[in-house]
């Protein structure tokens, strides 16, 4: 059988070729006259070879109705250690015409079976059940009674692999797996002389593939076998686990699934976790939730300084809510979070063995969900506007309450990945004290650089800089990064600090602002438009010296769209809006994300 394999985040699919074993049965009793007909070889094909010297198989023979014989007959074969000339299928005529099958009885196959109209039903895979066939040969004759054929397999097969992550804590128990498309068949009929399908009778296929448990790290699989078909559009997977149902969907042009052939493997592999995340470095969190952080993440960013396998511990850096607001636990290669009752934000970390910050993440607890069209419900609010689809919030924020605390949200220098907290009140400007490993922003000098490492491993520094670029990057007239945020392509970059399916907000090519034709509007403490929401008056903290000010009085929000040694932002205040500004990237700025 050829084989495909298709990578999947939840579960699992394998197939293997028939493994057909042929061996000694019973054969018909010859009469006066008869011709006998030898079988002399039989063949498989794709990647499954002859069988030669295998115990305890049968094939089957169909003479038919051509060539003079007036009744089918459907007879065992039997094949030991070489093809048996002495146990022969016996005709009646000097002619025959034959078509074969493995296994005898297969499929339903009975003596009385017409071999053109053969049902196959989409199933549980078994030897059984996978049935293998050649199609009509007419070669045999009274002088060379001899015949071969190759045997080709009725169904397409899928391998469903289901590996359990370490974070998964149940026992996963897998009681039904259900494969739809809406050209999946459930039954068709096989005509094996010619090797033609009939129409047949789409569903969904659905199992008990008898799964109790899968051990922590191991996997399990689930073989069925699918009648051919062409599908379009997506193939929908459906698994029962530990009593709930968990669903996925794979592009069936993009994972080479637009036709199941007869003899073709197809393998799908899924990775049973809880609530596991990809990686990023922002993640929303109900309150209450439970999710897992791969630490992957800090080897993809920091390699150098976190091999991948790299033994690390975690905790809490800092929260704006309490010192137990989020809890953080090292599972295997994840970081179990769970977040508390309140909404708020904290920062968890991933430190190697010698105490060093290796990466952390924003743990942003709000029962915010953005959703994917404009204005989609309760809680769930986005708008569009010139191009992209934003939050109705800012990064960090809990409401949109107008001028309220909660609607701040954080800072962000251009380019880091980690928030700073803001002020205590809406106007002021006073520094908070927080909760956790680190309870007060740090503020420093930016070194001569480059800082990004520095960056990673003390997240909660701000890097002022007074003289040349003004960049917490490098210090006086180093090279800058112009790709932190924005590298030119459509792929979020690593150090973006938006959550999951979100982005700092870019003009593709760097030609201009994403805010590009905004005016004054309502004001209240910050300006409300009906395209795009309301922007809160949030302040920045300055490139010169990390201190907040011109809270509730001024909104500055970082794009990634770089300009010259700055980079475009959003700058407003009462009676001006600055859509198109530039400012240098030491500031730190509020952040508002926008659909990936």
């Amino acid at each position: 059988m050829k084989k495909r394999s298709i990578l999947f985040l939840i579960g699992l699919l394998l197939l293997a070729g028939c493994n057909n074993q042929v061996d000694p049965g019973s054969v018909d009793t010859p009469s006066s006259g008869d011709t006998p007909l030898s079988v002399s070889a039989v063949s498989l094909s794709g990647s499954v070879a002859t069988k030669a010297a295998q115990t305890n198989g049968i094939i089957g023979v169909f003479r038919t109705t051509a060539n003079g014989y007036t009744a089918l007959k459907n007879v065992q074969y039997t094949y030991s250690s070489g093809w048996s000339t002495s146990s022969p299928i016996y005709l009646n005529a000097s002619a025959a015409s034959v078509c074969g099958y493995y296994p005898y009885g297969a499929a339903g196959i009975t003596t009385s079976t017409d071999p053109t109209n053969v049902t196959l039903t989409s199933q549980v895979y078994s030897t059984a059940q996978d049935l293998c066939y050649s199609t009509l040969v007419s070669t045999a004759t009274a002088a060379s009674p001899g015949v071969s054929f190759a045997m080709n397999h009725a169904y397409a097969r899928f391998t469903i692999t289901i590996t359990r992550d370490a974070s998964y804590s149940g026992t996963a128990a897998i009681s039904n797996v259900s494969i739809a498309n809406a050209s999946i068949k459930i039954s068709n009929t096989l005509n094996m002389t010619t090797g033609a399908y009939g129409t047949g009778t789409t569903g969904t296929v659905s199992y008990n593939p008898g799964i109790s448990s899968i051990a922590s790290g191991s996997s399990a699989t689930t073989q069925v076998l699918l009648v051919p078909t062409t599908m379009t559009g997506n193939l929908n997977l459906s698994f029962t686990v530990d009593g709930s149902v968990k669903t996925a969907s794979l592009a069936v042009a993009a994972n080479s699934l637009s036709t199941l052939v007869a003899g073709g493997n197809y393998n799908i592999n899924i990775t049973l976790g809880a609530n596991a995340q990809p990686e990023s470095n922002c993640y929303i969190v109900a309150p209450g939730a439970t999710i897992y952080i791969p630490v992957s993440r800090a080897t993809t960013g920091n390699a150098a300084n976190f091999p991948s396998g790299s033994s690390f511990t975690t905790g809490l850096l800092w929260s704006d809510v309490s010192a137990t607001h989020v809890t953080a636990t090292a599972v295997g290669r994840y970081i179990k979070v769970v977040a508390g009752s309140t909404a708020g934000n904290s920062v968890v970390f991933a430190k190697s063995t010698g105490g060093t910050i290796v990466w952390s993440w924003h743990i942003w607890v709000t029962n915010y969900n953005p959703g994917t069209t404009a204005n989609t419900g309760t809680n769930t609010t986005t708008y569009s506007y010139n191009s992209n689809l934003w939050m109705d919030r800012n990064l960090g924020a809990t409401t949109t309450t107008t001028a309220t605390l909660s609607t701040k949200g954080l800072f962000y220098q251009w380019g880091r990945k980690d928030p700073f907290p803001g002020s205590t009140t809406y106007n002021g400007n006073t520094e908070p004290t927080l909760f956790g490993e680190k309870t007060s922003v740090t503020k420093t000098s930016a070194p001569t650089g480059p800082n990004l490492v520095a960056s990673i491993q003390n997240p909660l520094t701000f890097y002022y800089s007074s003289s040349g670029n003004e960049d917490w990057y490098t210090s006086g007239t180093g090279t800058q990064n112009n790709t932190l945020w924005y590298d030119g392509t459509a792929t979020k970059t690593i150090y973006d600090p938006c959550p999951v399916g979100w982005r700092v907000p870019y003009w593709a090519g760097g030609t201009t602002s994403p805010w590009n034709g905004l005016s004054t509007s309502t004001w209240s403490s910050g300006y409300t438009w009906s395209s795009i929401g309301y922007f809160p008056a949030s302040g920045r903290r300055y490139n010169t010296s990390g201190t907040l000010a011109q809270a509730g009085g001024t909104g500055l929000y970082w794009s990634a769209t770089v300009l010259g040694t700055g980079a475009y932002d959003l700058w407003f205040f009462s009676g001006s809006v600055y859509p198109t500004d530039d400012a240098v990237r030491a500031h730190g700025f509020s952040v508002r994300c926008v659909k990936n």
